[in-house]
């Protein structure tokens, strides 16, 4: 059964993860509200991996030193609505590029 409402994450700090700081998949996806990305890494894709997800919303959101091995060293989406407002991006790095569909 699919949830009504998704979850609305507020002031948290995600930092120093690996694998992503957190990952959203399919029928997935969150509101988050004054969060830190600091000093996460993922292999694949940085602090943020959403995938087909369901919607994800993001305000107020700092990224800080980020980064992936691949691909989105702050934030990496695939075909999910994304959308982001006075969000900030300070040296986040990814070594490879995306490709346009």
């Amino acid at each position: 059964m699919r949830a009504r409402r998704l979850p609305t994450i507020r002031s948290c700090v995600f930092q120093g993860n690996r694998d992503s700081a957190l990952v959203f998949l399919p029928d997935a996806g969150a509101t988050l509200v004054d969060c830190d990305f600091r000093e996460n890494y993922g292999r694949y894709y940085g602090a943020v991996y959403a995938y087909r997800a369901r919607s994800l919303s993001m305000t107020r959101c700092r990224f800080i030193e980020n980064r992936s091995d691949a691909l989105g060293g702050a934030l990496y989406n695939y075909d999910t609505t994304t959308t982001l407002s006075a969000c900030g991006f300070i040296g986040n790095t990814a070594v490879a590029r995306a490709r346009s569909r």
